[in-house]
Parts: C-alpha cells; structure tokens; sequence
C-alpha cells in the first residue's frame, strides 16, 4: 500500500536533489571562474533563508499530493484489503509529510552551501526567532499540501489538474488582495488569503533592524500566523482523509 507512494516519494526526491545538486555546480563553477563573488553584505537572519526555502517545499508538495488521489482508480482492489481505510489513507500522508520534509531540509543544506561558495557565510547569523522561521516555512508547505489533498480529494480522479491550479490560484490571491476594488471584495480577498500559504510567510521579517510600512494580508504575529497555518493544515488533512476513505469504488 504505502510503499507505492514511498517509491513514488523516492523518485520525486531523487530528481529533486539532481537539479538542486546541479545548479549548485553551475554555481560552484562559476565562482571559480571569479564571476560571482560578492564583496560586502549585511547580516542575513537564518530564519529567513529558512522561510525562502519553503518554496523548494510547496514544489514537492505539490508533486506528492496528487499520490492519494491517483489510488481511486484502483479502489476495488484497495477496499479488498483487510487494512482500515482511512489508516491507508494516513500512511500516504505521513510518507508524504516526510518527503516534504526531507526536501525542505535539503533545499536548506543547498542553499547555506551557496552561501559559503559566495564566500557570505560568516553573515548569516541565528537569531531568537530562527526555529520560528522553520515551523512557519516548513508548516507553510504542509498547509499547501493538506488544501491541495483536500481539494483533489473533493473533485477526485483530477488531482494533477487540481494540484497545478493551486499554483495559479496561491499566487492570484497573494497578487490581487490590494487591488483598488469595492469594500467588499476587498474583504473577500482578505479572508482568501487566509487559506492562502503564501501570504503566512509573504513580508514576514527577523531583521530586526528592517521595518516596512507596507500591509501585509494576514495582519497578526508570528506566534499567531504559526498557529492557523498549523490548524488549518490538521483540518484540512483530517477532512481529505476522511473524504478518500468514506468515496465508493
């Protein structure tokens, strides 16, 4: 059962880490040349190379949930094993967190090896909201994950369809919550974004020194943003296992 979607899992990673692995090179051979080095910068907070990470994590996010829902066509077979079905269910999802997870945790190591070959990474520094950074961007990805899996779950036997579109639809709402519209609207799009991953980790900053004055979507704190994103992501999760385990073949 599960270990089709950890090969499935092994073959996501794998590629993964080729391109990771391969733009790191080009990089890596073009400092030897001498063509990229940077002289001088500032402090740059390890948790905000942690936030800019989860965007590696929201690829194989995406990738990985469309595992579950590619098992509906094989349900006749599925629900003649004497395994609970939503414990099936529960199993793609763990071996599925853990590869978002393992692809998180590589994106970091590559681009902190990106860092040091710019010859910078004495200025990067771990401030007290560090972990903060990684339970936001990290959470920020499974959150992109459980919504996907619920969405594909709900319309079912579409989830490459669902899952691209969620693409188009995260960065639509991020883009146009501050367009100049009615009142109302404007407060649709607000409340939108609260389903929306990116605008937890969208302007959040640990530069103590950095302030801007530009509005952000989710106006609350970190501790807060932490927290829907994890709520959200556990009813999310529970609502598309449930939907896959109770579907008819």
């Amino acid at each position: 059962m599960h270990y089709v979607e950890i090969m499935r899992s092994r073959r996501v990673l794998l590629w993964y880490t080729i391109i990771l692995v391969g733009m790191t090179g080009i990089m890596a051979a073009s400092v030897v040349g001498g063509h990229s080095t940077i002289n001088d910068a500032g402090p740059i907070p390890l948790g905000e190379i942690l936030l800019g990470c989860a965007v590696g994590a929201y690829v194989v996010a995406t990738i990985v949930s469309t595992g579950l829902v590619s098992e509906l066509g094989t349900l006749p077979i599925t629900w003649t094993r004497p395994v609970a079905r939503d414990r099936i269910a529960w199993s793609y999802v763990a071996v599925d967190l853990a590869t978002i997870l393992i692809a998180y945790v590589i994106l970091v190591a590559v681009v902190l090896v990106c860092v040091a070959l710019l010859g910078v990474i004495g200025y990067v520094f771990a401030g007290p909201h560090t972990w903060a950074g990684f339970v936001l961007g990290f959470g920020s990805a499974v959150m992109w994950y459980a919504l996907t899996l619920t969405a594909a779950s709900l319309v079912g036997g579409h989830g490459v369809r669902v899952a691209a579109f969620s693409w188009l639809a995260f960065l639509v709402m991020q883009s146009v919550w501050e367009a100049p519209v009615p009142a109302p609207i404007h407060a649709v799009l607000i409340a939108l974004n609260y389903l929306n991953p990116i605008a937890y980790v969208n302007g959040v900053s640990f530069d103590m020194a950095a302030h801007s004055d530009r509005p952000h979507a989710i106006v609350a704190s970190l501790g807060t943003r932490i927290a829907l994103e994890w709520i959200i992501s556990a009813v999310a999760l529970v609502a598309a296992v449930r939907i896959w385990s109770t579907r008819e073949a």
